[in-house]
């Protein structure tokens, strides 16, 4: 049954991702902006599920629904680490290591200022 969930899971988080890259793709005209976007939004609600998870307990398998299938495909580091690559060959130096440090700062904020929400909830 963890299997199913998690592969459930991973089939909401995939979609979704591709959903939120596109919309921005098409906004901005920046795939950096949308790996930007999912790692963030991915960050804070990780921790805030992480946050309430101190409060309360879930189910095993509604943990790895959300947590390992839904955010676990949601969020990439892969497509970070490639888009870093492509701007580094591009010759864009600035705009890869802006890319890095900022997808881990923010990433680190929103995943802290979740897990705080998610405690107080």
């Amino acid at each position: 049954m963890n299997i199913v969930m998690v592969g459930v899971g991973g089939a909401i988080g995939a979609i979704s991702r591709y959903l939120v890259d596109q919309v921005i793709l098409n906004r901005f005209d920046s795939s950096l902006l949308g790996t930007f976007a999912v790692n963030t939004s991915g960050s804070l609600v990780l921790g805030i599920i992480s946050g309430m998870l101190y409060n309360t307990v879930w189910p095993i398998e509604a943990r790895l629904f959300v947590t390992v299938g839904i955010l676990g495909s949601y969020t990439t580091f892969s497509s970070l680490s490639v888009a870093t690559i492509h701007s580094v060959e591009s010759g864009n130096i600035y705009t890869a290591v802006m890319n890095i440090l900022s997808n881990l700062i923010v990433g680190l904020i929103a995943a802290y200022a979740g897990l705080v929400v998610g405690k107080s909830l």
